[in-house]
């Protein structure tokens, strides 16, 4: 890209020497001297308007047309790659498993490193349920050179409880720019499919490969013993960590996986109040961590949390 704008600065200066070149020719030909020698008068002034056209013909329609040459060979190579990838590594799997891998992963502008879930969960109340404050960080890279809207979208859904749905609460949504600068949005439930389920969304503008702190808290109400997903829209990187708090006068057992694997405990934990669990490797879109607590003479619920 840089070596491109250096190409172009380069031809606009040759087109901008040429057209000063043909003014100083048509001026230094109304010089009486080119009136005795016709033959050199007649190929000079050609030569300055030859240069002439040639310089605003180069400097405006042709730097068109080799700027949109250049963005089709640019298009056309990355695409080159993506199938180069699927060729070379998936030439054996279905025509839907890689068009899946092309449209969700290779074609993806976004990316999450560093996932924290913290879960802060409360004593059981009178009607037998808890309330869960969960806090989400990550860091949300744009992996393109062009800026580009990310839809941050949340949605809970309690499948059997809908107190699980209709009672939570959106606390805040912050974002923390390379620049220290912190946007802070405070989002309404939208109720989607029933009572069972429920969105936050809004859109956050990047610009070009940047990198932004994405911070978010959110209460929810849960049944005594229940299982919980977290799944993300964009894959996710680095180091992922999840950390279940459970109040010091009770006792539960909690357990985290992801990939049908169960994760490994961190040295930070001290069950049963403190349940830290971490995963080193890479989830595609849409992966989920599942998460699981109970408590004993507990029922169980499904519930499920897709930041989409």
């Amino acid at each position: 890209m840089a070596d491109t704008k250096s190409w172009f600065r380069g031809l606009r200066l040759a087109w901008v020497i040429a057209f000063l070149v043909s003014i100083v020719l048509l001026l230094a030909l109304q010089n009486p001297l080119f009136m005795c020698h016709p033959n050199w008068e007649l190929f000079l002034r050609e030569l300055a308007f030859a240069l002439l056209l040639a310089s605003i013909f180069g400097s405006t329609v042709e730097l068109v047309q080799r700027r949109e040459f250049i963005r089709l060979v640019t298009e056309e190579r990355d695409e080159l790659k993506r199938d180069v990838f699927l060729y070379a590594y998936g030439f054996n799997l279905p025509d839907q498993i890689r068009e899946e891998i092309r449209s969700k992963v290779l074609n993806t502008n976004f990316y999450r490193r560093d996932l924290t879930l913290d879960w802060e969960f409360s004593l059981p109340h009178e009607d037998g349920l808890v309330r869960v404050k969960k806090h989400y960080a990550y860091t949300l890279i744009n992996n393109n050179d062009d800026p580009a809207s990310w839809p941050f979208r949340f949605v809970q859904i309690g499948a059997d409880e809908p107190k699980g749905a209709m009672q939570s609460t959106f606390h805040s949504l912050r974002v923390r720019r390379s620049s220290g600068k912190i946007d802070e949005f405070k989002l309404e439930a939208e109720n989607q499919g029933g009572p069972h389920q429920r969105a936050f969304q809004t859109s956050i503008n990047m610009a070009g490969h940047e990198e932004v702190w994405i911070n978010y808290e959110i209460t929810h109400v849960r049944r005594i013993a229940g299982d919980d997903n977290y799944s993300s829209r964009d894959m996710i990187v680095g180091l992922t960590r999840i950390k279940l708090r459970f109040p010091r006068n009770s006792r539960f057992e909690a357990s985290a996986s992801c990939k049908q694997k169960s994760l490994i405990q961190a040295p930070d934990g001290d069950p049963p109040y403190l349940y830290s669990f971490e995963l080193t490797e890479g989830m595609f879109p849409h992966q989920a961590v599942v998460i699981g607590w109970s408590k004993i003479d507990g029922g169980k619920e499904e519930q499920r949390d897709n930041s989409n």
